[in-house]
């Protein structure tokens, strides 16, 4: 079965109904009628429309000038081109609708709808574990080739990605893993900034680069990709992924071999740094809605569970 190809037509309606619905949820703390596929941590994915999805939309936050949204679609894109050198990258369309929170513009990124039986998440859980699987090898493949120059970072988690049995797709960019050429991150909070206090910014970006700069070596990123296993409830194909990650760095001459504890303890670091996040943003929504009196327009929520915060 091969990818979809074009994005589904999703009008400027659409979207503003959509908005609407998004608002309500995030007041409620409730996904309500959404229909959601997709946990981030500010965010979610959400099928559209609910009855028959045909594409996947994604809200990235609110802003007060199209400008600012306009330069981070700018950045996006030349972080989509940049990785395409390495994988296919889904198509994306990105949007601007008015009718957010206290008269701010709202982004979109809308994507087609890729077959559950694509996703490399849903492989795993149906499949049972293969050394060298040609799906995993082609996610180690990319995310070591996107290494080369050390400016640009695959985000090699395995629910990033769709797999057709000959071809790997990767379906989310939109946090840009990019490096100035000194090899320091080039993180840039963007549309997302009011999701945290100016004060506590900081905070949230240094957690944010500690990430970036696992993800920058092999070790780091294939160990990152691994672990989303144990995320996804996968943990039975734990020792396959490493045993082909492993080959696939002592093949290049790269990195030092993963093992189960290291893959493990990483995964419990990347938990302590997400709570962080977490709190950050939960003391922004409080002050933002009882102390400014204004509408706080982010979802926080738990990837590793899937719940609201």
């Amino acid at each position: 079965m091969s990818f979809p190809a074009p994005v589904p037509t999703v009008t400027d309606d659409d979207l503003a109904a959509l908005e609407i619905e998004i608002q309500t949820a995030i007041a409620s703390r409730s996904f309500g009628t959404l229909k959601v596929i997709g946990y981030g941590e500010t965010g979610v994915a959400v099928a559209h429309p609910a009855e028959e999805p045909v594409a996947v939309v994604k809200r990235l936050g609110s802003c007060v000038t199209r400008e600012e949204i306009d330069e981070w679609f700018d950045f996006l894109r030349a972080y989509e081109d940049s990785l395409a050198r390495f994988v296919a990258i889904a198509p994306t369309e990105k949007r601007i609708v008015e009718g957010g929170p206290d008269g701010r513009l709202v982004p979109f990124l809308i994507q087609p709808l890729f077959s559950r039986s694509q996703l490399v998440e849903k492989i795993l859980e149906e499949t049972d574990p293969v050394v060298d699987h040609p799906m995993l090898v082609a996610v180690r493949d990319a995310a070591l080739d996107a290494l080369v120059d050390g400016r640009q970072v695959i985000d090699s988690q395995l629910s990033n990605f769709a797999w057709d049995g000959e071809r790997l797709a990767l379906f989310d960019c939109g946090t840009p893993f990019v490096f100035h050429a000194d090899g320091e991150p080039d993180y840039r909070l963007g549309v997302f900034k009011s999701a945290f206090p100016a004060v506590l910014r900081p905070v949230a970006v240094k957690a944010a680069e500690k990430v970036m700069r696992d993800f920058r070596t092999p070790n780091g990123n294939l160990a990152h990709s691994a672990l989303s296993a144990v995320r996804l409830g996968q943990e039975r194909w734990l020792d396959a992924i490493i045993e082909t990650f492993n080959a696939g760095m002592e093949q290049r001459g790269v990195g030092e071999p993963l093992d189960r504890k290291h893959v493990l303890d990483q995964l419990d670091g990347i938990q302590r740094d997400m709570k962080l996040i977490k709190v950050v943003g939960r003391v922004n929504r409080a002050y933002v809605e009882k102390i400014r009196r204004k509408t706080y327009d982010f979802f926080i929520t738990d990837s590793f569970t899937k719940k609201l915060l």
